[in-house]
């Protein structure tokens, strides 16, 4: 059994245009372990094989047995149908014939719509796991030379998902659950329900109904209903349930439920229930009920803690101490006022200083 197991996994994994290294990581297992099997060196756990067979679309029986037909698992599994033919009475009837790789789950023989997913996917995963996605798409004859093509996904649940070759391009994925995109750029929308993590760019709008974490740029608008982080730039409003941290400059307006932390400029607002702080220039206003600490702030600027900035074109208003440099308006603090020149009226619950004038009226 062993031998015939072998073999038949050496010949799916080829044809599928699959690495050794890619089968052991949908499968959670070194590479030296996958060699072993195909070299009839050692099997794998009985747990595995369900995942084995799902990921090359043959039956367990196909798989173990000698005289097993898997060819014709196989065909079925992924040879195109004509309408009539994919249809059934438990296929959702609003799926649009637009070209996109939907992946489905089912509950027993019970087709799950996108709806369904929520709870009862983390119900089915009671370990923690989620289905690992290698992405291949394939020419008429079955065949993948590896180079570019482009895909568009939506997955009704959670996904982990890799890309069988370099040149695979990711368009755009919407999900109902986690997803997690392991390699590569995202070049186009993503709307997932819920965590989303990218170790490259979103060149697209993004929302993630949980956390999302973006170790590249966000190349659009990115909202996220939990923490929200982004390593690089964010070309366009940028919004998190929790706190936001974001490596670059942000084109838009950025706000926050929890605390934000932004390494270069805003080109918009900036509100926060929490302390902010902005390492470079803030074209807008800030409001925070916590502390505001940034560089020049070219609007408003009103903090429930403290306030320590640059020049403020605008007012500032703060339930603690003020420190900053020039002020074009009016300056208000419960506390101390450490300022340069003042335009407007000032008015401080502690002590004031100022480097310069304070013309006042």
């Amino acid at each position: 059994m062993k031998d015939s197991f072998s073999s038949k996994l050496r010949e799916l994994r080829r044809e599928s245009a699959m690495s050794q290294e890619q089968l052991a990581n949908i499968c959670g297992v070194s590479v030296q372990a996958v060699s072993k099997w195909e070299c009839a060196q050692s099997y794998p756990d009985i747990e595995l094989l369900e995942i084995i067979a799902d990921t090359f679309g043959v039956t367990i029986d196909a798989l173990l047995r000698e005289n097993a037909q898997a060819d014709g698992a196989r065909a079925a599994a992924v040879t195109p149908c004509d309408e009539s033919e994919s249809e059934s009475d438990d296929m959702p009837s609003d799926i649009p014939d637009d070209g996109v790789l939907r992946v489905v789950q089912y509950c027993g023989r019970r087709l799950l719509r996108a709806d369904d997913i929520g709870e009862l996917t983390r119900e089915l995963h009671l370990d923690g796991s989620v289905f690992r996605i290698p992405l291949l798409a394939a020419d008429s004859e079955g065949v993948n030379d590896g180079g570019k093509t482009e895909i568009k996904v939506e997955i009704w649940g959670d996904a982990d998902i890799v890309f069988a070759h370099d040149e695979n391009v990711l368009l755009g994925v919407k999900a109902g659950g986690d997803i997690t995109v392991r390699e590569g750029d995202l070049n186009g929308p993503a709307d997932v329900g819920g965590n989303l993590s990218c170790c490259g760019d979103i060149n697209g709008p993004a929302s993630a109904g949980g956390d999302l974490q973006l170790g590249g740029s966000a190349n659009g608008p990115t909202t996220a209903g939990g923490d929200l982080s982004v390593g690089d730039d964010v070309s366009g409003a940028v919004s998190a349930g929790g706190d936001l941290t974001v490596g670059g400059d942000v084109s838009g307006d950025a706000a926050a439920g929890g605390g934000i932390f932004i390494k270069g400029d805003v080109s918009g607002n900036v509100t926060a229930s929490e302390d902010v702080t902005v390492q470079g220039d803030v074209t807008g206003d800030l409001t925070a009920d916590g502390n505001i600490s940034c560089g020049n702030a070219f609007g408003d600027v009103h903090a429930g803690g403290g306030v320590s900035c640059g020049n403020v074109e605008g007012d500032v208003e703060t339930g603690l101490d003020v420190e900053c440099g020039d002020v074009e308006g009016d300056v208000k603090a419960y506390g101390d006022v450490h300022c340069g020149d003042v335009e407007g009226d000032v008015e401080a619950g502690g002590k004031f200083n100022a480097g310069g004038d304070v013309k006042i009226g």
